[in-house]
C-alpha cells in the first residue's frame, strides 16, 4: 500500500491547453538557429490488438511551424471522422494516433544516427508495467513516482494508458551517447520503458488515444503538467540520477574521473593522486550499490 513520505505531491493540472505552437516553441527554441533541423511526425494506426505492431500510415518530416500545425489539424479532423465510423461498425481505414520524435533530425529519416541533438530527456510510463499495484492505484502510483524522483520533469501528458514526462534542458546536447545514457538512468528510476532511444517516439499532445474503439471511450491524450520555466543544465540531471544508471555506467564514469585525476597530478595538481585512488574505489563502490539498491522512485512509493 503507498505510504505518505516525504513533501506532499502536487495534483495535475485539470483544463489546461497547450496549444500547438507552444508546444513547439517549448522545445525547439533553437529552431532558427538550426535551420537543417527535422521534426518527424509519424501517424500509426491506434489499434489494440495484442502482439502486432501497428503499421505507420504515413511519416512527415517538416521543419516550418505554420506547415506542422496545419498537418495537425488536417490529422486531427480525419481521425474524428474515421472514428466515427469505426463506432458505427463501417468499413474503412482505423484512426491513426499522431507521435513524433522528440529529438530534432538531421536528414529526413527516423533513426537514432539521423537525430541531431537532445533538447530533452523523456521517460515513458505505461500502466501496464506497474502491474504489482491494483489498477485503479497505478497512475497515482506513478505520478507521485515523478514528483519524488531525483528532479521532477518540466513537463508531463497522459497519454490515455500512462505517463510521458520531460526533462527540458537548457541547451542541446550533441553528445547522444551522453543523453542516451542518462535517459536510461531516468527509466531506471521510474520503473519507465528500457528501450528508450534518442529516436523514440511520444504521443503529441491534444490529439485521441483510439486504441480502445469501438467498445471503449476514446481516451485524449492531455497536458497534466507545466511547468515551461523549469529547464535543467545536462550535468545536473548526470549527477542526480547517475545513482541509477547501470553498473557499466557507473564504474566508467567513475574510472574516467580517475584518470582525469591522474593526468591532472603529471601535470603538477596537489592530491591528484590521491583523489584519482578515491574515483577508482568509487567506481567499485557504486557498482555494488546499484547491484542491490531499489529501483529509485519506484520503491520510494511502495
Amino acid at each position: 500500500m503507498l505510504q505518505p513520505e516525504g513533501p506532499a505531491v502536487p495534483e495535475p493540472c485539470r483544463g489546461l491547453h497547450v496549444s500547438d505552437a507552444e508546444w513547439l516553441q517549448l522545445f525547439y527554441p533553437w529552431l532558427a538557429q538550426h535551420p537543417t533541423w527535422w521534426i518527424e511526425l509519424r501517424f500509426v494506426e491506434d489499434r489494440a490488438d495484442p502482439g502486432v505492431k501497428n503499421p505507420p500510415v504515413a511519416v512527415r518530416f517538416l521543419q516550418e511551424t505554420a506547415e506542422i500545425a496545419a498537418h495537425l489539424r488536417e490529422h486531427r479532423a480525419l481521425a474524428v471522422q474515421r472514428a466515427e465510423r469505426v463506432r458505427q461498425g463501417m468499413s474503412g481505414p482505423w484512426p491513426a494516433g499522431l507521435f513524433w520524435g522528440v529529438q530534432p533530425r538531421v536528414t529526413q529519416r527516423g533513426g537514432r544516427e539521423h537525430v541531431a541533438a537532445f533538447v530533452a530527456l523523456a521517460a515513458s510510463m505505461d500502466c501496464g508495467d506497474w502491474g504489482e499495484w491494483a489498477e485503479k492505484q497505478r497512475a497515482r502510483v506513478m505520478w507521485e513516482a515523478l514528483h519524488r524522483c531525483p528532479l521532477p520533469p518540466s513537463v508531463i501528458t497522459w497519454s490515455g494508458s500512462g505517463f510521458d514526462a520531460w526533462w527540458l534542458l537548457r541547451e542541446p546536447l550533441f553528445d547522444k551517447r551522453r543523453g542516451e545514457a542518462v535517459q536510461r538512468a531516468i527509466a531506471r528510476c521510474l520503473h519507465a520503458d528500457p528501450t528508450a532511444d534518442a529516436a523514440s517516439l511520444c504521443r503529441w499532445p491534444n490529439t485521441v488515444n483510439y486504441r480502445g474503439l469501438p467498445h471503449e471511450r476514446s481516451r485524449p491524450a492531455r497536458v497534466v503538467w507545466w511547468q515551461p520555466e523549469v529547464r535543467f543544465a545536462f550535468p545536473m540531471l548526470l549527477e542526480r540520477f547517475l545513482p541509477y544508471a547501470a553498473p557499466g555506467i557507473l564504474t566508467g564514469t567513475m574510472l574516467a574521473v580517475g584518470i582525469l585525476y591522474v593526468a591532472l597530478a603529471w601535470w603538477g595538481m596537489r592530491r591528484g593522486l590521491h583523489w584519482a585512488q578515491v574515483s577508482v574505489i568509487s567506481s567499485a563502490f557504486l557498482g555494488f550499490l546499484s547491484f542491490t539498491k531499489p529501483e529509485g522512485a519506484v520503491a520510494a512509493t511502495m
